[in-house]
């Protein structure tokens, strides 16, 4: 059964008095966090699911945790073992990411929930070549190697060019200096 978050400690409050105030930066994306519209939707995404998520099942990680605790690894480039190791151990991290005195979902959990929300972009690009060729996953296959294949010797082109230019501007400035 999906929860939203966590009930509020007392006791952690108490000893949140005790440790500094929680960085300014987190404390601002903390703001932009608590917006409700931006949750809702959040919710519903992790909704999806499983069918009867919001009925049925044992409790799950708050959402409100998940979208926190994945913040943190983004903001701090940390991999999921160390998000959970970090926000186990930071009182400050545990009330960014409101978990209180509960227990941190396991490193194994977070990506599991991440992978359920897979990116639209794909199945619309199968959709417009299956629209234009009917349904032929190899032409799919060859549109997408090739695509590909494109795309990168571009990308290659692009990068070795700009690297190229910084050293002819490079030669050309110590030239000037020494001639």
């Amino acid at each position: 059964m999906l929860r939203d978050s966590y009930a509020k400690d007392k006791v952690f409050a108490e000893i949140l008095q005790l440790v500094p105030k929680m960085e300014p930066g987190l404390a601002k994306i903390s703001q932009y966090l608590e917006d409700e519209e931006l949750f809702q939707l959040i919710r519903a995404d992790f909704s999806k699911r499983w069918k009867n998520t919001l009925l049925t099942g044992r409790n799950s990680t708050p959402v409100e945790v998940v979208l926190r605790m994945l913040v943190v690894k983004r903001l701090y480039q940390y991999s999921y073992e160390e998000t959970e190791r970090i926000v186990s151990d930071s009182l400050t991290l545990r009330q960014f990411c409101r978990l209180y005195l509960n227990e941190a979902p396991d490193s194994k959990t977070l990506p599991r929930l991440t992978t359920a929300h897979w990116s639209f972009v794909y199945p619309l690009y199968l959709t417009g070549i299956y629209a234009v060729t009917g349904y032929h996953p190899l032409v799919a296959r060859f549109v997408q190697g090739v695509l590909g294949g494109t795309l990168i010797c571009f990308l290659v082109y692009r990068i070795d060019r700009q690297d190229t230019i910084e050293r002819y501007e490079e030669f050309g400035r110590w030239y000037i200096q020494y001639p």
